[in-house]
């Protein structure tokens, strides 16, 4: 809809109201691909960063081997459990 002012040498006044523009100083959200991305990334320097043979876990392994009773028994019965059904 239009509306024409009594002066013919003014253009119509548009009564359809415009979508007020985004403030300069509010923060954008990045999309979600985006976001996804930058979790991925950082996922791979951590895993780059890690060695690949940790001594502490190389050390726990070797002494739950040593110890004659690891695992305990009830933990053999249920995988035993486990594997015959």
């Amino acid at each position: 809809m239009q509306i024409s002012a009594a002066n013919s040498s003014t253009p119509p006044l548009a009564t359809t109201p415009k979508a007020p523009a985004p403030a300069a100083s509010a923060p954008v959200a990045p999309a979600p691909d985006e976001v996804a991305l930058r979790k991925v990334a950082a996922l791979l320097t951590m895993l780059e960063n890690n060695p690949e043979i940790r001594p502490d876990v190389v050390a726990r392994g070797r002494a739950l081997a040593a110890d004659a009773s690891y695992p305990p028994p009830d933990i053999i019965n249920k995988l035993a459990n486990l594997i015959v059904s």
